[in-house]
């Protein structure tokens, strides 16, 4: 039986196998953090014994460390969310990046980055690897849009009375 898995023809031995058996099967590393997308639909963990692949299927497997899986338990979301293997060493925990500044292939790459049109770090301060992964865990956790982390309580409270207050405005605190 031939079926398409992550855009690739697989010629799989079985004239059937169930989602759990393929993901056996393929040797997925950490089947429990895969999300699968059989012909264009993301399908439920509890249906992978029960939904049958058939000749010319299209599988795609989805991994969400990055993003959470919404059939994440609260704690293990607040361990993986935001986070994705290292595809040198495989560690499965974001490291700590201490560097304060950030190489970059061209001038314009990093003009992009600093003015927003492109993703990537410039300098430590306004932006990390490690923070922007604690950023995705809490945007997961909160089921939010998104998160701002800062370095203090004072940065916070600065954060949303700039965001709030334009010019000509008046701030009166206690």
């Amino acid at each position: 039986m031939k079926i398409k898995i992550n855009g690739e023809d697989v010629d799989i031995g079985a004239d059937s196998i169930t989602v759990t058996e393929l993901l056996v099967d393929q040797s997925v590393k950490m089947p429990d953090m895969v999300t699968v997308e059989y012909n264009g639909d993301i399908i439920d963990r509890d249906v992978f014994d029960t939904t049958t692949i058939s000749e010319g299927d299209v599988i795609e497997f989805l991994y969400f460390m990055g993003g959470g899986s919404s059939k994440w338990g609260f704690e293990t979301a607040a361990i993986h969310a935001g986070s994705s293997s290292d595809p040198v060493t495989g560690a499965t925990n974001t490291p700590i990046y201490q560097s304060a500044g950030f190489s970059h292939d061209t001038a314009q790459d990093l003009e992009d980055i600093f003015n927003g049109r492109q993703p990537g770090f410039f300098y430590s301060r306004s932006a990390n690897p490690t923070v922007a992964a604690l950023e995705e865990r809490i945007t997961h956790l909160e089921t939010g849009l998104g998160t701002v982390c800062v370095s203090s309580g004072m940065a916070a409270i600065t954060l949303v009375i700039l965001s709030l207050c334009r010019s000509g405005d008046n701030f009166i605190a206690s």
